[in-house]
C-alpha cells in the first residue's frame, strides 16, 4: 500500500516523519518541508491570530455585560425594596396613595 495522499500532491509520510511534534519553534527551521504544509501554516496562523481578536473582543464584552449585570441587580434590589416599603405602608394604612393618571393605549399603526 502506497502512503495517504494530500492536497496539492503532496504525501503524508514526509508529514508524519516531520510533524511528531508539532512545535512552532522547531517547523520554521526545518529545510525541505513542503509547500503544501507551508501553505497550510500559513492558513492556521491567520485563523489563529483572528481567533485571538475575536476572544478579546469577547472577554471586553464580556466585562461590560459583567458590569451591566451588577447595575440592574442594584437597581432590581431598590425596586423591591420600594415595593416592600410601599406594602408595608399600605397594610398599615399610613400611606397616602395616588393613583396615576391613566393615558389611554396607544396602537401603533
Amino acid at each position: 500500500m502506497g502512503s495517504a495522499a494530500l492536497p496539492g500532491g503532496c504525501s503524508a509520510a514526509p508529514l508524519q516523519r516531520c510533524y511528531r511534534r508539532w512545535d512552532s519553534s522547531v517547523l520554521p527551521s526545518m529545510p525541505g518541508r513542503p509547500a503544501c504544509t507551508q501553505r497550510s501554516e500559513q492558513r492556521l496562523r491567520r485563523q489563529i491570530g483572528r481567533l485571538k481578536e475575536l476572544r478579546a473582543a469577547d472577554v471586553e464584552e464580556i466585562s461590560q455585560l459583567k458590569a451591566d449585570v451588577e447595575a440592574l441587580v442594584g437597581t432590581l434590589h431598590q425596586a423591591t425594596v420600594e415595593n416592600q416599603l410601599l406594602h408595608q405602608q399600605l397594610a398599615e394604612r399610613t400611606a397616602v396613595l395616588r393613583p396615576l393618571p391613566s393615558q389611554p393605549p396607544c396602537y401603533a399603526l
